[in-house]
């Protein structure tokens, strides 16, 4: 774990939140798609998540 350099300097917080919301949405999106489709996701706030759950920075 020596990728101390590349991560973003965010708040902790902020990245649990976006998180949160964007698995949230994926969640709603899964199980009432015909819903989803006509409203679009942030494609930000998912990438935000995924690289949250991966630990990684978000480049």
């Amino acid at each position: 774990m020596s990728n101390r350099k590349t991560k973003p300097t965010l708040d902790p917080n902020r990245i649990y939140a976006a998180r949160r919301e964007a698995l949230e949405a994926l969640k709603g999106a899964e199980s009432n798609h015909k819903a989803a489709v006509g409203e679009k996701l942030d494609p930000r706030k998912i990438y935000a998540a995924r690289a949250a759950q991966c630990g990684g920075s978000g480049k």
